[in-house]
């Protein structure tokens, strides 16, 4: 089955569920969900304050264009607070999840060792300050091979850059 049937199975089963209590919180453990499905089902769920993603495949296609500029108008009706990316793929999927989910104070993901976690960190920080992101307060990533070297490095460019005034 591809993604349309799993979309259609699932708003009918939302449907159900919404008629007896509210969904608070979205885990979706499993692989590669899309990113339009996802959309899909966040805005089925208004409650929604947090969600934790296994990993997820962004739309490429034609109709990114479009996709995005329907994003930018609805995202800002979502309450969610607390994301959680389990495997990150590309740094696009993070930027997508901040501009999903613009409420954002915990903002979790799970980095591999092939990722440049200097180049990650500088760009995901400047992002959100260059976008006004107020809401973001505790930023966690998880990186299987930290030393202290490594978070001192970090440090650093976090203080050479100015692209926080207070952290730990």
């Amino acid at each position: 089955p591809d993604d349309y049937y799993y979309s259609g199975l699932l708003k009918l089963t939302i449907g159900e569920i919404l008629t007896v209590t509210q969904i608070y919180h979205l885990e979706i453990s499993g692989p590669n969900i899309c990113s339009t499905i996802l959309t899909e089902v966040i805005d089925k769920l208004p409650a929604l304050d947090s969600s934790k993603i296994f990993s997820l495949r962004l739309l490429e296609s034609i109709f990114a264009d479009f996709y995005e500029h329907k994003l930018h108008l609805t995202a800002n009706k979502y309450n969610i607070t607390k994301v959680y990316l389990f495997k990150m793929n590309a740094i696009e999927e993070v930027y997508f999840l901040i501009r999903l989910c613009p409420r954002v104070t915990y903002l979790k993901v799970n980095l591999t060792d092939n990722v440049d976690y200097e180049v990650f960190l500088k760009d995901l920080l400047m992002k959100t300050n260059n976008d006004g992101n107020q809401y973001l307060r505790l930023l966690c990533l998880y990186i299987p091979t930290t030393n202290s070297e490594m978070i001192n490095k970090l440090q650093d460019m976090i203080n050479r850059e100015k692209l926080f005034h207070r952290f730990t």
